[in-house]
């Protein structure tokens, strides 16, 4: 199955970053900063591309995505948190399909993408990944934008962070996890200084195994 016509990208950018000692979208890996590896992973996904992010590093953001993206401020409530940038991009969207993705997830693919796409074409209202042991990977995800947006604004309202809050809300189909190809490379978030280590080598690995595969 191809993509749909008229999806649309969140780039999910506005979290802190304290044990990586800069903003997460702009943390370096292999030179690079962290929501270009992101940029670069998902090129030609979508028609349209938004990054939500908060106030404090909208001018460095700006000049890394160099107009790859627009940029959306995630300033609709007086807390930060997951919800308020997905409820944001929702917001923002101009398609009915909105797919979501967490800044620090370089190795994430279009190929993910891709199954949930299909599996909510399906007739649900959102899609998302599951591992065998029930633990979501709930920022990456599609929804149906004309639904989700007004459960995002009410679970907010109410006080609510948490996006696997709004997936329980809607009727979310839910992909193993284990059906991604490199499924452990795919869903690695750098959270800590020891997973951007991890990373590079990961990195380090591939370059190697090409140079290797090219004699």
């Amino acid at each position: 199955m191809s993509i749909p016509p008229k999806v649309t990208l969140v780039i999910l950018a506005g979290g802190a970053s304290s044990r990586l000692g800069s903003p997460k979208p702009l943390v370096p890996l292999a030179g690079k900063p962290m929501i270009l590896w992101v940029l670069d992973s998902l090129n030609g996904l979508c028609d349209e591309v938004l990054v939500a992010a908060r106030g404090e590093h909208l001018e460095l953001l700006l000049r890394v995505i160099r107009g790859r993206a627009r940029l959306v401020l995630d300033e609709a409530w007086q807390y930060q948190c997951p919800l308020s940038g997905v409820y944001t991009g929702l917001r923002e969207a101009a398609s009915e399909l909105v797919v979501t993705a967490p800044c620090d997830t370089p190795f994430i693919t279009r190929e993910a993408y891709t199954l949930l796409i299909e599996a909510l074409m399906e007739g649900a209202e959102a899609a998302a990944f599951r591992w065998g042991g029930g633990y979501l990977e709930p920022l990456i995800a599609v929804y149906k934008r004309s639904v989700a947006l007004e459960k995002a604004r009410s679970l907010l309202e109410r006080g609510v962070r948490r996006v696997s809050r709004l997936l329980a809300e809607l009727d979310t189909v839910y992909v193993p996890a284990e059906s991604v190809e490199g499924y452990d490379r795919v869903f690695l978030n750098v959270n800590t200084p020891e997973d951007l280590s991890l990373a590079e080598a990961l990195l380090s690995q591939s370059l190697s195994g090409m140079r290797g595969g090219s004699r």
